[in-house]
Order: structure tokens, then C-alpha cells, then sequence
């Protein structure tokens, strides 16, 4: 199946000056690779998100004032002082009992490792659909 795909002007510009050096991207091949793992990443969240739950969070404000957040999704890791959770609309929040407050991770690869052992990490991530990177 045949597709038009649009490049800003300088990620064109770059290409075109990689092809004249001699060294022409396979541009196909890289957008086939990048669409398979999206679409994997998908059907992981997918099946991560089947039975949605509704948790009810205990959190206190800047103020120090009680509150009850509510999140609709499902737990997708847990330490002795935080949780991660994937919402519905595949935001991820961490809650951190210890304070207690919350955060949403933008970047759940780079966040989460600070957050989670090992174990957690990786099972995170495969909740995500995304490919944990272990230093060894």
C-alpha cells in the first residue's frame, strides 16, 4: 500500500544532504519499523488498559489539606512507598504514599527508572509497550 508522507523542511533538508554524501537513508524500511512498533506499543496499552479499576488515592495539597484523587486505569507497578498507575486516556501518574502526592510522568522510560527497581521497571514498561533499558 502506497502512502504520501510529509517531512518538515529540515528533517527533507537532512535526508538530502545525507543522500548527496553518499549515504541515502532507507527511508521505507525506517517508517515500516517505526509504524510496526507503534502498533505494538498500541496493542500492549491495549491489553493493559482490558479491566480498568477506579483507585482512590489519600493526598494532601501544597497546604497540607486532605483530599481524595480518583484515577480510572490500572496499577502498573508498585514499590513500598509508590504505585504507578496507566489511566484510561494512557496518562501515567506515580503516587508517592510517603508524601502523599502525585506526579504524571512525561517520560515514563527516563522517570520511572528513578521510581521502580528492576523488576517494577520492566514491568512497567511492558505495560506501556515500550522496551526497558537495563544498565548492567
Amino acid at each position: 500500500m502506497n502512502f504520501t508522507v510529509y517531512l518538515p523542511d529540515g528533517i527533507g533538508r537532512e535526508v538530502r544532504k545525507a543522500k548527496n554524501g553518499g549515504f541515502a537513508l532507507p527511508l521505507s524500511r525506517l517508517l515500516q519499523r517505526a509504524v510496526v512498533e507503534e502498533l505494538e506499543r498500541r496493542r500492549a496499552v491495549e491489553q493493559t488498559l482490558t479491566a480498568l479499576q477506579t483507585y482512590e488515592l489519600d493526598l494532601e495539597d501544597n497546604e497540607g489539606r486532605a483530599y481524595v484523587g480518583r484515577i480510572t486505569g490500572r496499577m502498573i507497578a508498585e514499590t513500598q512507598d509508590a504505585q504507578v498507575f496507566l489511566t484510561e486516556d494512557e496518562r501515567v501518574f506515580v503516587y508517592d504514599e510517603s508524601g502523599p502526592r502525585y506526579w504524571q510522568s512525561e517520560d515514563p522510560e527516563g522517570d520511572l527508572r528513578g521510581v521502580l527497581d528492576t523488576d517494577g521497571y520492566m514491568e512497567a514498561l511492558n505495560a506501556l509497550g515500550l522496551r526497558p533499558t537495563i544498565d548492567l
